[in-house]
């Protein structure tokens, strides 16, 4: 069995134990599949603003209507930011419009994508499921900082030391944007040290790498050199 996160093995054990033998070993690997490519360009964080980009769906799920209503509450003293959001033709987009900090653009290539990714600052969002989250992970790719829940996924896509930007509640999100906002230095400050964690983990090099040593493993002969000799 392949698992592309932690969290996807713990659902897993979760939903099945009890129809698996306590007395069976089941091997299993974790590999995290998605990986940072070569194509990304250097970060250029927009100036004089905090640019919080929102490139996840507009679904239920996410508490996109939530999160929204708290930046809404956020500008009311902090009027510092903008929020662009990837998906703008999606039905539920005009629930957004109505808020004047938001801004939705139509991308239709990677590489626009990634270079309009490249001028922000922040990633927002309050999902309550995922079993990765790319558009997470394409942000701290950039050094951005990614304000999301402590849970599910996202713990194993941030740096493992010294990262106070999960929360465990609304109340815990609304605080810790309210700091980043109060204070833009802070995204400067950690832009480097996000970037280079991030890289460490999911450059496509260690991906190829932890798959080629898979596939090496479990494509050994149980035969040995005896089957290679015979033929």
């Amino acid at each position: 069995n392949l698992f592309n996160s932690d969290y996807c093995k713990s659902m897993f054990d979760d939903n099945v134990k009890e129809f698996m033998s306590p007395t069976v070993h089941y091997p299993y690997e974790i590999v995290k599949f998605a990986f940072i490519g070569d194509d990304y360009p250097e970060p250029q964080p927009a100036k004089g603003i905090v640019k919080i980009i929102y490139n996840h769906r507009l679904q239920d799920y996410k508490n996109y209507l939530e999160t929204f209503e708290l930046l809404a509450q956020l500008w009311t003293t902090y009027k510092n930011f903008k929020v662009i959001v990837t998906n703008p033709n999606g039905s539920n987009f005009s629930k957004l419009a109505q808020y004047p900090f938001v801004e939705g653009k139509s991308i239709t290539s990677h590489e626009d994508y990634l270079k309009e990714l490249s001028t922000c600052h922040l990633n927002i969002t309050n999902s309550q499921h995922e079993t990765f989250c790319i558009s997470a992970l394409e942000s701290l790719a950039f050094g951005q900082i990614l304000v999301a829940p402590k849970a599910i996924t996202f713990p194993e896509l941030v740096p493992k030391k010294d990262y106070p930007y999960l929360f465990n509640n609304e109340e815990e999100q609304y605080r810790i944007l309210e700091s980043l906002l109060k204070d833009p230095t802070i995204f400067d400050k950690e832009r480097d040290r996000i970037r280079k964690a991030t890289k460490e983990t999911f450059d496509q090099k260690i991906i190829a790498n932890k798959y080629a040593n898979l596939f090496e493993e479990y494509g050994k002969s149980p035969w040995g050199d005896k089957q290679g000799k015979e033929n």
